[in-house]
C-alpha cells in the first residue's frame, strides 16, 4: 500500500514537471502552426474580398455571378466570414487548451485534424450554417443577430465567422445533429 502511494506521487511529480517543462512549447508550437496556417489560407481570401468589394456590377465577373444568382456584396461577406472563422479557430484552441494533460503533449486534438484541415472545416461548416439559415431550413440566431444577415452586414459576416470558428468543437456536433434531422427519407 505504502510503495503505491508512493510510487503514485513519484509518478504525479514526474508527470508534472514534464508538462511544465514541455506544454509551453509544445502549446505555442501548435498555435503558432495554426496561426500560419490561418495567415495562409487569409491571403487569399482577403484578395478575393478586397477584389469583389473594388469591381463595379458589371464585365465579366458581374455577369458570372448573376448567373450564379450571388450578389457580389453577399460573396465579398463571406470572405469576411471565413477571415473571421479563421481567427475563431486559432482562439478556440487557446480557450479549450487552458490547462495541458500529458496527452496533450503528444497529440494536438482528440479528433486528429491537421490545422489547415481544420481550418477548411470550419470555414466550410460555418459557410453551409449561414447557408442553411438563409434558405430557412435553420433558425439560427447568435445573440440577437439572424446569420443571414452575414448577407447584408460585413462587420457581422466577420463577428458571425469568429464566434463559430471559437465555437468550432460544439458547432460541428450540433450541425451534425440538426442536418441528419431534417432529412426525411420515405
Amino acid at each position: 500500500g505504502l510503495d503505491l502511494a508512493n510510487s503514485k506521487k513519484e509518478l504525479d511529480a514526474v508527470t508534472k514537471d514534464l508538462i511544465e517543462d514541455e506544454g509551453p512549447r509544445v502549446k505555442n508550437a501548435n498555435i503558432i502552426e495554426l496561426a500560419r496556417w490561418a495567415a495562409f489560407f487569409s491571403i487569399p481570401v482577403l484578395a478575393a474580398y478586397l477584389l469583389l468589394t473594388q469591381v463595379a456590377d458589371t464585365g465579366v465577373l458581374a455577369s458570372w455571378l448573376g448567373r450564379l444568382q450571388v450578389p457580389r456584396v453577399a460573396l465579398a461577406n463571406f470572405m469576411l466570414l471565413w477571415l473571421g472563422c479563421f481567427l475563431g479557430v486559432c482562439l478556440s484552441y487557446v480557450l479549450r487548451r487552458p490547462d495541458f494533460t500529458l496527452e496533450d503533449l503528444i497529440v494536438k486534438d482528440s479528433d486528429f485534424l491537421m490545422p489547415q484541415i481544420r481550418l477548411l472545416f470550419a470555414g466550410s461548416l460555418t459557410t453551409l450554417l449561414v447557408l442553411f439559415s438563409k434558405v430557412g431550413f435553420l433558425n439560427v440566431i447568435i445573440a440577437n443577430t439572424s446569420l443571414s444577415s452575414v448577407f447584408d452586414k460585413p462587420l457581422e459576416a466577420f463577428v458571425v465567422g469568429a464566434v463559430c470558428g471559437i465555437s468550432e468543437k460544439l458547432l460541428s456536433r450540433t450541425v451534425n445533429a440538426k442536418t441528419q434531422s431534417l432529412v426525411n427519407v420515405k
